[in-house]
């Protein structure tokens, strides 16, 4: 049932070297390597902005960094933020190296690859397109202008590529690297599905929210949509629907429309509230909820049935 020929087929290149050990070995190589590469990248931006100095690239320089990462509330913070995401890319290599793999056989077979991709943007661009003609966003309050879009349609430039740079290594990494390996050795969908979801939730956190409701209700948020995306992926057989349908929730959720103090630099609009604002983050996070699932089901439908 929750092993269709497609997924078993995506998950194939797993079988060679599927030793628990490699796993594990991976996910420690993997993740101190994007912590030393974001310093390192980071620490060297540091040098850059600073004039060629080495200030930039002392502690608190990187904190400075690190601190203007968090809130995003400029063009050159989301660069920052979305470009850190090549560390993971890396990361993800060197995972894969571990079982003599190749990081493009986390991607899945070719096949109907961009038409799963195309299906999963667009089922949330039209959703989004719906609920605007309807009110149910623009009115409920107004969102806040940001950027005009003279200034925001050339930040596009650079700005969608490092988003896809964002969202394909995080799709590579728990739909294609984890979810795979942890099918191959591990027959029940909690493992393969559940688990990579709520490691990729918890991620997610963020204690500068306005209230712990709010940092674990986006924590929830955030693992929801990783179970959707396995979803997705477990149907298909590859990551085209689950890139796609991340690529346009994030496009929306940070180039669109931005909440001003995370990742609201580069958006065309801001929500009517910031990070502090426990009641307008508390219903956007329920509303943000509801989107999720509707577009979900409406993708689930046009792909086909499992």
């Amino acid at each position: 049932m929750w092993r269709t020929p497609e997924f078993v087929e995506f998950i194939a290149p797993a079988r060679a070297l599927p030793a628990f050990w490699r796993i594990a070995a991976a996910l420690v190589t993997g993740f101190l390597f994007q912590i030393f590469a974001a310093v390192f990248v980071i620490g060297i931006i540091g040098v850059l902005v600073e004039g060629g100095s080495t200030a930039g690239a002392e502690p608190n320089g990187i904190s400075d960094y690190f601190d203007m990462m968090s809130r995003g509330d400029t063009p050159f913070a989301v660069a920052l933020v979305l470009g850190s995401f090549f560390a993971s890319i890396g990361a993800v290599v060197i995972m894969a190296a571990w079982h003599n793999r190749r990081v493009e056989t986390l991607f899945g077979p070719r096949r109907n690859f961009g038409l799963y991709f195309a299906k999963g943007a667009l089922v949330v661009v039209g959703l989004y397109a719906i609920f605007a003609l309807c009110g149910l966003i623009s009115n409920a309050p107004p969102y806040v202008p940001n950027l005009p879009f003279a200034t925001w349609l050339p930040h596009m430039l650079w700005a969608l590529p490092l988003l896809m740079v964002q969202v394909g290594s995080e799709e590579l990494m728990f739909r294609g690297y984890l979810q795979q390996q942890l099918a191959v050795r591990f027959s029940h969908p909690f493992v393969w599905m559940v688990l990579p979801s709520v490691l990729f939730g918890l991620l997610h956190y963020d204690a500068t929210y306005a209230s712990p409701a709010v940092t674990w209700g986006y924590v929830f948020w955030a693992g929801v949509f990783g179970l959707l995306a396995a979803d997705l992926t477990r149907v298909t057989g590859n990551l085209g629907a689950a890139i796609g349908f991340h690529f346009a929730n994030n496009f929306f959720a940070i180039m669109v429309y931005g909440v001003p103090d995370d990742l609201g630099g580069v958006a065309l609009y801001h929500y009517p509230f910031g990070k502090a604002d426990i009641g307008f983050s508390l219903v956007w996070t329920l509303r943000d909820m509801l989107y999720l699932f509707v577009s979900w089901a409406a993708l689930r439908l046009w792909l086909r049935p499992s």
